[in-house]
This record gives C-alpha cells, structure tokens and sequence, in this order.
C-alpha cells in the first residue's frame, strides 16, 4: 500500500487530535486511528510524532511498566516462583516452570 503523503505538522495535528480524545494510548492505537481515517503512515512516523506533542503523557505511560518488588530471602532455594502458559492447551500442551527466585 502507498504511504499517506503528509507533512510532520499534518502528522502532528492528528496525532495531537487522537491523542486528546483518548489520553492514554499509544502508538499502536492511534496508528489504528489514523487507518480508520484512511490515512496510512509508518510506525516510526507515528512515535516520533508522538513524542513531540505528547512527551509529557509519553513519560506517564513508560514510568509505571514493571514495578519489581523487592525482597530479601536466606539463601538459593529458599523463595520459588512458578508459572503457567495455556495457550496451547487446545492440542493438549500445558507449559509451566518454576525458577529460584534468589
């Protein structure tokens, strides 16, 4: 498919209207935004736009990814954390693991 030919301003001015709309997401929402109205540009097109008119809410939404909790165990084997993954438990696969968590 062809790029939409728009300039950074253009860009910029959508990408500020969505992201007014909806404060919180990103760039994979707005890109799907943007191809509802028809206009298609490349990802990276998109972020660095983002990042010019939304850096603020772009902070906010990186700040709270992973908060790692911290703890203190005696030694090796003393804490253990375990997991699961179904998604391919309709062929009849259940994976799960357990690692130390020290």
């Amino acid at each position: 498919r062809e790029w939409s030919d728009l300039t950074d301003d253009e860009i910029d001015e959508l990408v500020s209207e969505i992201s007014l709309a909806h404060p919180f997401v990103g760039t994979t929402i707005i890109l799907g935004h943007l191809e509802a109205r028809e206009v298609h540009l490349p990802r990276e097109r998109v972020q660095e736009s983002l990042r010019r008119v939304d850096l603020l809410e772009l902070n906010f939404r990186w700040s709270g990814i992973i908060k790692r909790r911290v703890y203190r165990v005696r030694g090796a084997n003393a804490l253990w954390h375990n997991d699961g993954n179904e998604k391919l438990r309709s062929w009849g696969f259940w994976v799960h693991g357990c690692i130390d968590g020290h």
